[in-house]
């Protein structure tokens, strides 16, 4: 539940800076003047999301599964979408280190001879493997 109030939060997020940007196209356009670009209720948009994602992901903290890297993975980017990059860095890394805690960065070969022997699905796999290098892409990408 707590990765798709994240996606909630970035959803909503995107939503309300893009009709932001669409705003400030017009006044361009119009030959306006640059003006407050931050509407009454734009800023703290996706927070009240990102706010219930963070309780149940910290609420589920004993369980380590690959719902916990993906959680924290999208908090992460969201606060690098509202420009807190300290906090958006130690996400990135707790993801990073709980997907590393969990074997997700296990090469795809081993992965799937560990699958097949375990009666998983060849998708579980893939989706565990993404789940890892995205954790790591985001790590990366903030620091």
């Amino acid at each position: 539940m707590s990765v798709l109030f994240a996606v909630f939060a970035l959803g909503e997020r995107v939503i309300v800076t893009s009709a932001a940007w669409q705003r400030e196209r017009a006044k361009q356009e119009a030959g306006q003047p640059m003006g407050e670009t931050v509407q009454p209720g734009e800023a703290e948009a996706g927070v009240i999301w990102f706010e219930r994602s963070q309780v149940l992901h910290f609420s589920s903290i004993r369980e380590i599964d690959i719902h916990q890297v993906q959680c924290l993975t999208l908090l992460s980017a969201f606060q690098a979408s509202v420009n807190a990059m300290p906090m958006s860095w130690l996400l990135a890394s707790q993801a990073l280190r709980i997907a590393q805690d969990i074997g997700l960065h296990v090469s795809w070969f081993i992965l799937l001879h560990k699958l097949t022997t375990a009666r998983c699905s060849p998708l579980q796999g893939q989706l565990q493997g993404q789940a890892a290098r995205r954790a790591m892409l985001v790590g990366n990408l903030w620091s």
